[in-house]
């Protein structure tokens, strides 16, 4: 059977949407579970198996483009310096390191909270006053009694591009995901005069960003189209990562590459893919701090993790959308239009998910972030 592209496919922003065909499972997306970390022999020297075990976990932190940006320098046993790889840094979309940044303190959250579950106490000093050096914390492990922590709430967290409803999320549900954290964050339910402004917002931020070149040629070099580069990576967006199945996923997979984001079609379906995810939701969640300076930073990004980790409980897929961070005007003007005077450091389309997926992004082994 002769099917040619224009019969069945049409870019999207990072996501193909088939014509004439449905989408197919078992087209060979590769997942998280595809790549197993076989490398472990090679920092057996300087980690034990729980550290190495800790990191891991870490690693499955969010960050921008999935760059992961952490590195681990071991000083000493027990002791490390947490920093940040200038080659995973996204100067086009993050030029002052303020998202990298938030990312570190997820990743901290994390090391800390399985660092508890092996028997140790992660003691963080942060050393860095910049966000742009390279060298920001040290970390230093002290034995401590064993605090239990369901594991799998860091194994199963994942980001929820497709799929989120407009159904009314319940107070309840966001006093549940931000309990104890009301001075981070905000909810605005969808129809709210807020939820409007931001909605807006992000998709002239996204129909912006996606005219910007600088920032195009860098998502592109994150994309990883082909498996045989997510093998090479273990980083960065892949097909099954943003939702593209089935044979959508296998042409992707196949036919496509750095150039053809670059193309006016892709930037006009991604305008398109934003305006459609922006429009669907059942409110936005708007994380804040006080400051600005990486400390801040730091703790805002820490906050994030914990209220991402209870999302799954309650059926809550979150979707970072921070184009609107990221263009001027906006932000520049976000916070004012909706009358916050504190700093909006996440902007997250929320809401409810009626079949919750399992987290396919990829993670780099740890050995490769740790020297």
């Amino acid at each position: 059977m002769n099917i040619n592209r224009r019969d069945f496919i049409k870019a999207s922003s990072g996501l193909l949407v088939l014509t004439t065909m449905p989408a197919i499972s078992g087209f060979g997306n590769l997942t998280r579970n595809d790549l197993n970390d076989n490398a472990t022999d090679a920092i057996s020297k300087l980690l034990t198996r729980d550290e190495i075990e800790i990191l891991r976990l870490a690693s499955l932190s969010p960050s921008g483009h999935n760059a992961q940006p952490w590195v681990i320098r071991v000083i000493e046993p027990g002791k490390w310096m947490l920093g940040s790889s200038e080659q995973r840094w996204l100067p086009a979309v993050d030029p002052a390191n303020r998202e990298l940044t938030l990312s570190i303190g997820a990743f901290l959250n994390t090391l800390k909270t399985a660092a508890l579950t092996k028997g140790y106490d992660a003691d963080i000093e942060t050393l860095s006053i910049d966000p742009r050096d390279t060298s920001i914390a040290e970390i230093t492990l002290k034995k401590t009694t064993p605090s239990p922590f369901p594991i799998e709430k860091i194994l199963m967290r994942r980001t929820i591009r497709n799929g989120i409803t407009n159904k009314q999320v319940s107070a309840k549900d966001i006093s549940f995901i931000t309990s104890k954290m009301s001075d981070t964050f905000v909810f605005f339910p969808k129809g709210s005069k807020e939820a409007s402004y931001i909605e807006n917002a992000t998709i002239e931020a996204n129909r912006s960003q996606a005219y910007r070149q600088n920032a195009m040629v860098e998502l592109s070099n994150w994309i990883r189209w082909s498996n045989s580069d997510a093998r090479k990576y273990r980083n960065g967006l892949t097909p099954a990562s943003m939702d593209i199945k089935g044979i959508a996923g296998w042409f992707v997979r196949h036919f496509y590459g750095r150039q053809n984001v670059l193309t006016p079609e892709f930037r006009t379906k991604s305008i398109e893919m934003a305006t459609k995810q922006a429009t669907n939701c059942g409110g936005w969640l708007l994380a804040l701090s006080e400051k600005t300076d990486i400390t801040s930073l730091i703790s805002t990004g820490s906050d994030f993790m914990s209220m991402a980790l209870r999302t799954r409980e309650r059926n809550l897929g979150i979707h970072p959308m921070t184009q609107a961070l990221e263009e001027s005007p906006f932000k520049n003007s976000l916070a004012g239009g909706l009358g916050i005077k504190s700093n909006i450091q996440f902007i997250l389309r929320t809401g409810y998910v009626n079949d919750y997926p399992d987290p396919v992004s990829l993670r780099m082994p740890v050995s490769w972030f740790v020297s």
